[in-house]
């Protein structure tokens, strides 16, 4: 986020967040359109999805990812066996699992969150009615509430709040401007 308004506005929200939780554990999902739209699972999950064709990273060729997570997992192999041992995996979980058991591209940390725009830009954009899902959202704050995961998801279970770097909900968000803008 660019801007002290931007900031501001997002620390309202995981105060917010941190008030709903501590009142109701249980319940803190809203319906209110004024409120952030939080998700684990479901049609924003990197896990559901359409399979996407994207240009492989070594061959340059069109090839098919069945989730974005397939795409993301594969794009942090540093070479093409690890690659395609992610990219073939036959669910997003086995994925994640190789993906996360493979030795990481040098410059991984610097290009993941690109790697993630554009898998998450091909799903939204790949149907009419992918790209309905993600404009539902109005101009909701999106996050995802990952109970383990505080660097895409918003929550941080070590910490007990919502401090996590939201980098999923960010980059959904971005996408959803860059739908609109492309009119």
């Amino acid at each position: 986020m660019s801007s002290v308004i931007e900031i501001d506005a997002d620390i309202e929200i995981r105060k917010m967040l941190k008030r709903r939780w501590d009142s109701s554990p249980v319940q803190h999902y809203s319906p209110n359109a004024d409120e952030p739209l939080l998700f684990w699972g479901g049609e924003f999950s990197n896990f559901v999805g359409p399979s996407m064709l994207m240009i492989h990273p070594w061959t340059g060729q069109p090839e098919e990812y069945l989730t974005v997570e397939h795409y993301f997992q594969a794009n942090k192999a540093i070479d093409l066996h690890s690659h395609e041992s992610v990219r073939q995996a036959p669910d997003p979980g086995t994925a994640k699992f190789i993906g996360n058991s493979i030795k990481l591209r040098g410059d991984w940390e610097q290009v993941k969150y690109s790697v993630m725009l554009e898998a998450l830009w091909v799903k939204f954009t790949a149907s009419d009615a992918w790209e309905r899902v993600l404009d539902s959202t109005g101009e909701r704050y999106i996050a995802e509430e990952s109970p383990t995961d505080a660097i895409w998801g918003i929550y941080d279970a070590d910490a007990d709040d919502y401090t996590g770097m939201n980098l999923l909900g960010l980059a959904l968000m971005e996408v959803r401007g860059w739908s609109r803008d492309r009119g």
